[in-house]
């Protein structure tokens, strides 16, 4: 062989194995490496908790690229399944691509749940049975079913705020007669008779057999949400995820079931407290 055939194959070499310290320079910065990789055709999956703050990596884990709190409706597809390891720990990770191809990067699989993101069925807008409580912007008082005298004033209901929490439920179907018992939450719960009103307005609106089947998760007892508007929904949402976890739940145990559901806005002392009504399909 010839002394120029000899450099050639020792220069490649000396590429390679310099490339190979690189690469391994960096996941000990990293601290993280490749165990294992499988690759597949891609499969939707959309965030487990909505709102949630999670990151998206880059491919060694030096590097964030997206937080998922910022993606909450996004259906993301995963085409490569890579087991991580630092140090004691390993993890699997999805390698992911948003929708829309604009985002990417890697994610722990426990913060993806199966399937695209499906919205919350809001069945609010098109159904004529309002009744009396509804908060439509044409009445200042929204009033007791049962006892005309009592009324509440409807700045103590936020639409907004109530449908952003609806819709972490996915599958459930937003209906009025659901929503209109849960408006008037409020007044039950500043009234006396608290429990007895409660249950009186679910069996007005939803019938008595069914307003008996529903089920009420809620994180009443919580101090006066403080922190910034913002942050709001993301603060709802990891109470109730805790909550619904401790009767071994998560929001995606309701397709099918009717929401309703009540958040105490600003101008309350119980700012960030919640009820939720979810009522069994027929």
């Amino acid at each position: 062989m010839s002394n120029e055939k000899l450099i050639k194959i020792f220069m490649a070499g000396a590429i390679i194995f310099s490339g190979n310290l690189v690469y391994q320079n960096v996941l000990a910065k990293s601290g993280y490496h490749w165990v294992k990789a499988t690759n597949y055709s891609p499969h939707a999956y959309h965030a487990k908790v909505i709102g949630q703050k999670t990151n998206v990596w880059n491919w060694n884990h030096t590097k964030v690229l997206h937080n998922m709190k910022n993606y909450p409706h996004t259906t993301w597809y995963a085409n490569r399944t890579v087991t991580m390891h630092s140090g004691s720990k390993r993890a699997v990770y999805y390698q992911v691509t948003s929708g829309n191809k604009k985002n990417s990067g890697y994610i722990w699989r426990g913060y993806l749940t199966k399937g695209k993101y499906k919205s919350v069925t809001n069945s609010i807008n098109n159904d004529s049975n309002k009744r009396t409580a509804i908060s439509n912007g044409k009445s200042t008082y929204l009033t007791d079913p049962y006892r005309p005298t009592e009324r509440m004033i409807t700045v103590y209901v936020n639409d907004s705020l109530n449908n952003q929490i609806a819709s972490l439920f996915l599958g459930t179907e937003h209906t009025i007669v659901a929503q209109n018992a849960a408006n008037l939450f409020y007044l039950a719960y500043t009234s006396p008779n608290g429990g007895d009103y409660q249950q009186g307005y679910l069996d007005y609106f939803l019938g008595e057999k069914t307003g008996e089947q529903t089920m009420t998760f809620s994180t009443l007892g919580n101090p006066r949400y403080a922190g910034s508007s913002k942050g709001l929904v993301a603060y709802i949402t990891q109470k109730l995820a805790g909550r619904l976890k401790r009767d071994g739940h998560t929001f995606n145990d309701f397709a099918g079931y009717q929401i309703g559901v009540y958040v105490f806005p600003k101008n309350t002392k119980w700012y960030g407290n919640t009820m939720v009504y979810l009522v069994p399909g027929n």
